[in-house]
Formats: C-alpha cells, sequence, structure tokens
C-alpha cells in the first residue's frame, strides 16, 4: 500500500512538473545538468552513448525531467538506457526529430550531490565536423520539500562531438616468390668404339658429371621432345625443299641448253653469210672443137 501510494505521488510529482514546464516560470536554483562523455571523435554509422547527471549539491531532490537538443541531420535518436541510475522509477519519454525528453524519479526517498539519471544511445549520419547537444528549457530537477521550486539552475551545459570517416585499409602486397632453383639432370655416357678386327671394342668410357649450380643463375630447361605430329611435318618440309631444289636444277638445265643451242644456231648462220659463192667455169673452146 505504502508502495503503492508513493509511486502515485512520483506521478503526481512528475506531472506537476511538466504543468509547470508549460505555465508558470519556477525559480532558478542551484541544481545542475551536465553530460559525461563528450569530446569524443566519433565514426559515421557508429552509435555511442552519452551520459545524462544531475548535481543538486546539498539539496535532496527525487525527480528530474530532462530535455536534450540535438541536430536530427548529423545525429540519430537511438534509445534512453537507464542502466546506473540513481533514480529507479521510470517516466514518460521520447525521442527524435532534434528533442529528447527523459523522465526519471526514486521511489520513498532523495539524492544528493552529482548522481547518473540516463544515458541517450546516438547513431553517427554525418562523417565530418561536429555536433553539438545540450540541455534546453523545461527541463526540471524538484526537490519533494519545496514543489513549488524548480532546482535546476537553467544552463544548457552542452557538449561536442568530432564527426569521422574511417580511412581504408591500406591494401598488402604480397611477398614475391622466387622460382625454385632447377637441378640438371646428368648427361649420358659416351662409349666410343674401335673398328680392329670388325669387332665393337671399348676404348674409353667417358661420363660427364653435371655442373654444380651457381646461385643466381638458372639452369635452361632440356628441349621439349617432339611429338609423332612434329616429326611427319619435318619430313613434309624436308621432301618440298629437295623437290623445290630437284626442279631448280632441272630449270637450270633448261635454260643452259636453250642458250647453247641458240649459239650453235647462231654460228652456223653466221658461217653461211661469210662463205662466198663458187663461180661457174667456162667451158674451153679449144676442148670443145675437138670434141666436135
Amino acid at each position: 500500500m505504502n508502495k503503492k501510494l508513493v509511486s502515485l505521488s512520483i506521478v503526481l510529482a512528475l506531472a506537476a512538473s511538466t504543468v509547470l514546464n508549460v505555465g508558470a516560470a519556477l525559480a532558478a536554483g542551484a541544481a545542475s545538468l551536465h553530460f559525461v562523455g563528450g569530446g569524443t571523435s566519433q565514426v559515421v554509422g557508429s552509435n555511442f552513448s552519452v551520459a545524462v547527471y544531475e548535481n543538486s549539491g546539498a539539496t535532496p531532490v527525487n525527480v528530474v525531467t530532462a530535455k536534450v537538443s540535438y541536430d536530427p541531420s548529423k545525429l540519430e535518436f537511438v534509445s534512453i538506457d537507464p542502466s546506473g541510475s540513481a533514480f529507479d522509477f521510470e517516466g514518460p519519454k521520447s525521442g527524435g526529430g532534434g528533442a529528447i525528453s527523459l523522465n526519471r524519479g526514486l521511489y520513498g526517498g532523495t539524492v544528493t550531490g552529482d548522481k547518473k539519471v540516463a544515458s541517450i544511445v546516438f547513431k553517427t549520419l554525418a562523417g565530418s565536423g561536429t555536433s553539438a547537444i545540450s540541455f534546453a528549457n523545461g527541463s526540471v530537477i524538484k526537490d519533494p520539500n519545496d514543489s513549488a521550486t524548480n532546482q535546476w539552475d537553467g544552463n544548457a551545459n552542452g557538449t561536442s562531438f568530432t564527426l569521422t570517416t574511417p580511412a581504408a585499409p591500406p591494401q598488402s602486397t604480397p611477398p614475391a616468390q622466387s622460382a625454385p632453383a632447377s637441378n640438371p639432370s646428368p648427361a649420358p655416357s659416351t662409349t666410343k668404339k674401335s673398328a680392329t678386327t670388325g669387332s665393337n671394342k671399348k676404348v674409353a668410357s667417358a661420363t660427364t658429371s653435371p655442373a654444380p649450380a651457381v646461385a643466381g643463375e638458372s639452369t635452361p630447361a632440356p628441349a621439349p621432345a617432339t611429338t609423332s605430329t612434329e616429326k611427319k611435318d619435318d619430313k613434309s618440309k624436308d621432301a618440298d625443299k629437295a623437290d623445290a631444289k630437284k626442279n631448280s636444277r632441272d630449270m637450270t638445265w633448261v635454260l643452259l641448253s636453250a642458250i647453247l643451242l641458240g649459239v650453235v644456231l647462231y654460228r652456223v648462220r653466221n658461217r653461211r653469210a661469210v662463205t662466198p659463192a663458187t663461180p661457174a667455169k667456162k667451158a674451153d673452146p679449144k676442148k670443145t672443137s675437138k670434141r666436135s
């Protein structure tokens, strides 16, 4: 029963503070509101929280209404976190569009000094510049023994945040991979044959060992093995070359024969033109008369 009465009294106190905020002006007191967690850098797209504290000094208080203003183009209201609050009763709360309202009360008692009210969670919307938050008109700190007086001193006590954009991570370059050293294959042993008495006789067998690999030098790769298709192509090319040589040789003989024939004909024709014609012998009249 007593707990219900205390809850009802807190609700009435919160309602009275709301009415007083809208209506008549209250005498300013000595209690203050301030933020804890401001002045930090916030990365765009991240959430962060800032705590709301009240400090009533030696004056006992049991109800706090905090009105907070912010720039909605740079910050977005997310939620109100009551964890760690010295006030265990939560009244009406709202946030968005640049204005936040939170109400906290205390069951059956009062507090003095610097006490946490609640935390406000924001999301960073902008990636550069700064953004400020502050306490606005309508904030109330109440002493249950003097309900007609607002103990808040009226100071905005704002704070600001630096908004940043995270730098792009540097691109890592993979280390260069060195080519593995290739070991030369040993050369086959060579055997010399002698022609003594028509039989094969081993004269000397000289086996060459592979040369040691020298650092920094690459060993030439063995020539790739030729396939049967490549061998056929090589044979076809050799046959074409032989035919071409034969044709060239035949054409040479034909040209030489034609030249020789032309020379012979030319000399025969010239000889006929130079040789004079033999004149016909005249008949001896004496011999003719004798015969007759």
